[in-house]
């Protein structure tokens, strides 16, 4: 297995055994990645956090039976600070579901102060999947809208997300393709953090920067981002504060 894409492979990995019940299997290779002498901060957050989920998954294996039933689904869903990650274990499960029949539990969570903006705009999206007509209010922590789920469209499938690609396969890929990961997954936390808002043509050099030199910040590289700032001719300023947006970003 190559490097440059290790890591995304491993969690990938460890979230399908997860998915599939094979908790001790996951376990062991959390445990052993754990062990190695160097692992990024970022990634040791998300290996400690699929740790905890498979502890209160095999202790909920003991106390029922491992079916995904409605009253699990929803136990779940409604749980006290719901995570990201164990938000995720669920989606495949909830993909196989009528959400109409839960459209009252995922009104509650979409106005939920508690529940992260990732969360929410993934259930829209899985709403939208099934072509949900129903008008669902939603909050986020800095804005307040009410949208109609099967009207979505993703970022990914704009121009705009093409231009972000060709100049992260041109500036990152060749050189580091671990870090050009770490960028994708980045302008997808952008994209929630953003939606329903759309970006500008006009943001896309200042984001790209700011991307790039947060991700590296996030793998303990000091980068120095003036080079692409005399490149694209951006304020430098506006990259410094779409970093801080980055650094703050559920991701």
């Amino acid at each position: 297995m190559e490097q440059d894409n290790y890591y995304d492979e491993l969690l990938s990995t460890i979230k399908t055994l997860i998915a599939q019940g094979e908790y001790h299997r996951a376990q062991e290779k959390i445990n052993d990645e754990l062990r190695m002498p160097y692992v990024p901060a970022f990634v040791e957050k998300e290996l400690k956090t699929l740790g905890k989920i498979i502890t209160v998954q095999i202790n909920d294996g003991k106390r029922i039976d491992n079916v995904w039933t409605p009253a699990k689904i929803t136990a779940v869903l409604t749980q006290p600070l719901l995570s990201v990650d164990e938000f995720l274990m669920v989606v495949p499960v909830l993909q196989a579901q009528n959400l109409r029949n839960f459209l009252p539990i995922i009104s509650e969570l979409l106005v939920n102060p508690t529940v992260g903006d990732p969360i929410k705009v993934r259930l829209l999206f899985l709403l939208q999947e099934q072509e949900i007509t129903t008008p669902i209010k939603v909050i986020k922590k800095k804005q307040t809208f009410t949208i109609t789920p099967d009207t979505l469209k993703w970022p990914y499938d704009d121009d705009n997300h093409q231009k972000f690609l060709k100049l992260f396969d041109e500036i990152v890929y060749n050189d580091n393709p671990s870090l050009y990961h770490l960028c994708l997954n980045l302008l997808e936390a952008y994209y929630l953090y953003r939606f329903p808002d759309s970006l500008a043509p006009s943001e896309i050099p200042v984001l790209t920067t700011a991307i790039i030199t947060q991700a590296n910040k996030m793998l303990g590289v000091d980068y120095d981002h003036h080079k692409l700032v005399n490149r694209f001719a951006i304020n430098p300023q506006l990259v410094i504060d779409q970093v801080k947006v980055l650094n703050e970003i559920d991701f």
